[in-house]
């Protein structure tokens, strides 16, 4: 779901500069960022950070693999957004 808001608010911010026709962001882009995408990637960082701490604590004491893979998943899926994002520049 952070990932989709994230995609969301990025290409809200470009189409803006492309319906201005400008060729490259202002400073009322970089708070557009700032205010909209940027905080919901700190509050997703944090909750996979935890995550990755839990998966790490549970192979070390159970040897579960499951939480690891899907932390795995998630930042295989935020790193694909990044690069959906690089490329939409």
């Amino acid at each position: 779901m952070g990932i989709l808001l994230f995609l969301y608010f990025v290409r809200e911010i470009q189409s803006t500069i492309q319906r201005e026709e400008r060729s490259h962001p202002d400073f009322g882009d970089s708070l557009s960022f700032i205010f909209t995408a940027l905080p919901l990637v700190g509050v997703f960082a944090m909750v996979n950070l935890l995550g990755a701490v839990s998966a790490a604590v549970a192979y070390f004491q159970r040897r579960e693999t499951a939480p690891a893979v899907v932390c795995a998943g998630v930042v295989t899926c935020w790193l694909a957004a990044a690069i959906v994002v690089r490329g939409l520049a």
